[in-house]
């Protein structure tokens, strides 16, 4: 089977986006202080709660990740799962009062990142213009809107037509209800580990390709050539030292075969610590900050 990746760098463009953000230097500070070491397992927030509202994505404890199909979308696929991780961490790690409503929206994600980076032709988009539509013009998410049915399963052909003719007008609205307050470039493994301790995910766009066959501590070893976007959603020493991430891709569960460390989802990878930094140096990665998300209902007791 043919694989899709869909990460076309842009140079010029990332380097104005980066020029744009906020200073990071003291939140960056906080997280290597507070920083215990410890491994972290994102994902486990999401399948939480995914098992109480949308058990069809969790297989036993093991989260089901996206995937894109014959498309090139993986810029908008992997935001779209560091959104519905953001979201579960904003409710059960970070205690925001905030409730876990919907699941991102792949093809609503895409066409809003395909519109930021400017692109009609062909597929793809690149890592910088998909922290530009999250955190300018929004998210979209599996829900109706209007005559808008997005709570659906992905279909390729509407992400590809969202990704050519952008979202319709009336998603473009409902999207900015629910932006991303800023975001941030991650620039080396040494910030990804921290932030990472500090419960935030990472959107990892490169040109790092990767075996398709895990060793026996759940590792793929770096092999040819993806220009492609993933998440990265944990971290882990194993007992012999070795330290990792782990990253999820967006091809379904099937792409890779061999062990899997404890419950880590079928559709994700450890990578080892220098590879990672090999691909964040690339410098089109972002971990993002403050999703408004959804507040829940206040009911008037009095009328209850």
């Amino acid at each position: 089977m043919k694989r899709e990746f869909g990460y076309i760098p842009n140079k010029h463009d990332t380097y104005q986006f980066i020029s744009s953000l906020p200073d990071y230097h003291d939140e960056m500070q906080s997280f290597f202080a507070q920083d215990d070491g410890q491994d972290r397992f994102l994902y486990r927030a999401l399948v939480k709660c995914l098992k109480k509202k949308f058990p069809q994505w969790v297989n036993g404890e093991r989260l089901i990740s996206y995937h894109q199909g014959r498309v090139g979308s993986c810029c908008g696929i992997s935001m779209s799962q560091l959104l519905n991780h953001t979201q579960a961490i904003d409710c059960m790690i970070k205690l925001q009062p905030e409730t876990y409503k919907h699941m991102s929206s792949g093809e609503g994600t895409y066409g809003l990142v395909r519109e930021a980076c400017g692109m009609r032709r062909g597929d793809g988009a690149y890592g910088s213009g998909a922290a530009r539509a999250i955190t300018t013009m929004g998210t979209l998410w599996m829900k109706e809107y209007g005559e808008i049915n997005l709570d659906v399963p992905y279909d390729a052909n509407r992400c590809r037509r969202y990704g050519s003719r952008w979202c319709p007008d009336d998603l473009k609205v409902e999207a900015k209800k629910h932006l991303i307050k800023s975001a941030n470039q991650v620039k080396s493994a040494k910030e990804a580990w921290a932030i990472i301790g500090g419960n935030d995910p990472i959107q990892v766009c490169s040109n790092r390709g990767f075996q398709k066959k895990r060793d026996r501590d759940g590792f793929c070893k770096p092999y040819g050539n993806w220009n492609h976007a993933m998440a990265i959603i944990g971290r882990r020493t194993t007992q012999s030292g070795r330290r990792g991430f782990l990253i999820l891709n967006s091809w379904g569960e099937n792409w890779c075969s061999g062990p899997l460390f404890e419950d880590q989802p079928k559709g994700s990878f450890w990578a080892d610590y220098k590879v990672v930094d090999y691909m964040l140096k690339q410098g089109d990665s972002y971990n993002v900050i403050d999703l408004n998300g959804f507040k829940p209902k206040r009911l008037d007791w009095s009328i209850i």
